[in-house]
């Protein structure tokens, strides 16, 4: 009910910033679930007016941290051993504390550094009763409000759902944490933390130690010391790396889950969220981003057309007006003046509100660019976004053809082309058997039929004259080795006469084709 109650009031962007700081504090107050909740939607500009979504980005998930005394039987439990055999050192008090877990640091047996994220023991359940509440809400406003229709709350929420569920499994945290490690292996100021695979289960997640501070608490003096415009166009590059060649990329990289290393380095951490791009989608994100690059409006209305849903009240003229006016406003900007993420995030909304719902996908690129934004406009803030997809974008062609011919793709392709090749002599015998029993059918809609069948019976007389003519010619050629018969200018005149005949039926049809074609023609143009 307290998000109805907001909710009526969010929708409606009249209300105060004190509403929207109390909509925050409620959701803080209410547990992990909505705190995480609040998170995702402080990035749906489409839903949101600017008030809430400042309010909402200032959600923290800190809690009271648990006390060592309940941490160390999970992490035994988990394990199958206990502290003091499996680590050499562990650290009682944790260095964060989250809704879900906490982290600890400590120091494996061979000497290796690492962090050991804990999961809280109740969370599951919880997180299991709130969604409960949240999906019910969501199909009530799906089914009884006009933003429910519009915007469908519901596959938010599934999806919202799935990524939780993904969150509470570590397993799937340390996979994603080889992944990543895996696609920034060739960027040198990049640095993702591996798992240690012997010291992770579902519950209990151990990972290399990196040295660092998080990027908002860097001071002038290590600002100076840092090549920040270098930084920034690196972390752009992987991140446009992750999206539009391998489609799978780091879903919240806030700042703080950017760390800058001791030496220098940006270093991702927290990949419990990750999103998932399907191939077909990279290919049109790759080509918005550069018309948004390259301030060409129209094409990124197109783009937004081909990828969305069209609603029962789409506009597109109203759609391309307002997308063209964005992008204009938007060119030339600088991040410290505006945040590219905010520029796709008001896109998915003017799209909404046009009637044309944009994919799920579009808005995990707008929270992800939304998070980058504030990094790089903490790291340099003169660094412009599109200056960087341009700089980037022949790198990016290339990598997603070499992508697209790995062994997998062109095997595939391969057989595609195999059973083509296998499977055409029956289709075409079937089309033939069908066109000699009577039985083929062509489906043409949106025609004029009459005019198509005038069309057919002016081809069929021009053929079956052409036919004719043809008789007649061969008749001629035939009948002129006749002898004993009537001659006229020394040759059969039955032949002379049909040569007359086909010549005067040749001329006829030419001067038909002139004067009905020639017409038609000119009237086309």
């Amino acid at each position: 009910m307290l998000l109805v109650k907001h909710g009526r009031d969010v929708l409606d962007d009249s209300t105060s910033r004190a509403d929207a700081d109390r909509l925050a504090d409620d959701l803080e107050s209410m547990g992990p679930t909505f705190v995480k909740l609040g998170q995702l939607l402080s990035t749906r500009a489409d839903l949101l007016p600017p008030t809430y979504l400042a309010a909402l980005s200032r959600l923290q998930d800190d809690v009271d941290p648990l006390s060592f005394a309940v941490i160390e039987p999970i992490v035994e439990a988990e394990l199958g051993v206990r502290i003091s055999k499996a680590f050499d050192s562990f650290d009682s008090s944790p260095l964060a504390s989250a809704s879900i877990g906490q982290v600890h640091r400590a120091v494996l047996r061979d000497g290796r550094d690492v962090v050991v994220k804990v999961q809280r023991p109740d969370i599951r359940d919880r997180i299991r009763g709130d969604m409960e509440a949240i999906e019910e809400i969501a199909a009530f406003a799906d089914t009884h409000t006009d933003a429910g229709r519009r915007f469908g709350f519901t596959p938010m929420v599934d999806e919202f759902h799935r990524s939780l569920v993904a969150e509470l499994d570590y397993r799937t945290e340390a996979a994603n944490l080889v992944a990543l490690g895996e696609m920034v292996e060739r960027y040198d100021r990049i640095v993702v933390p591996q798992p240690i695979d012997d010291y992770c289960t579902d519950r209990v997640l151990t990972m290399e130690y990196v040295s660092g501070r998080k990027v908002t608490e860097l001071g002038p003096l290590a600002h100076l010391e840092l090549d920040g415009d270098a930084l920034a166009d690196e972390l752009f590059r992987a991140y446009l790396d992750q999206v539009l060649v391998h489609g799978f990329f780091h879903a919240d990289p806030h700042p703080g889950n950017v760390l800058v290393t001791d030496d220098g380095r940006l270093a991702l951490i927290d990949l419990g969220m990750v999103a998932r791009v399907e191939p077909g989608l990279r290919d049109d994100l790759l080509k918005m981003l550069l018309a948004l690059a390259d301030g060409d409006g129209r094409q990124v209305a197109e783009i937004c057309i081909e990828i969305g849903q069209k609603l029962d009240d789409f506009d597109r003229h109203a759609l391309t007006a307002r997308v063209v006016d964005l992008v204009a406003r938007s060119g030339g900007a600088t991040v410290g003046d505006l945040q590219a993420g905010a520029v796709i995030g008001e896109l998915s909304r003017v799209s909404a509100e046009c009637g044309l719902r944009a994919p799920s996908e579009l808005t995990m690129l707008a929270k992800a660019l939304l998070n980058l934004d504030e990094v790089a406009r903490t790291l340099a803030p003169e660094f412009r976004p599109e200056d960087a997809i341009r700089a980037h974008t022949a790198e990016l062609l290339r990598q997603r053809m070499l992508s697209s011919l790995r062994p997998g793709s062109v095997l595939s392709a391969a057989m595609d082309a195999r059973e083509f090749a296998e499977k055409l002599p029956g289709r075409v015998n079937k089309v033939f058997d069908a066109l000699a029993d009577g039985r083929l059918t062509l489906n043409v809609q949106g025609i004029d039929e009459r005019e198509l069948m005038r069309g057919i019976q002016k081809i069929a007389n021009r053929v079956t004259m052409g036919l004719v003519l043809a008789a007649l010619i061969v008749g001629a050629a035939m009948t002129m080795r006749v002898t004993g018969v009537a001659e006229l200018w020394g040759y059969p005149a039955l032949s002379v006469v049909l040569f007359l005949l086909a010549v005067l039926g040749g001329v006829a049809l030419v001067v038909s084709i002139f004067l009905s074609d020639l017409p038609q023609r000119r009237r086309r143009r």
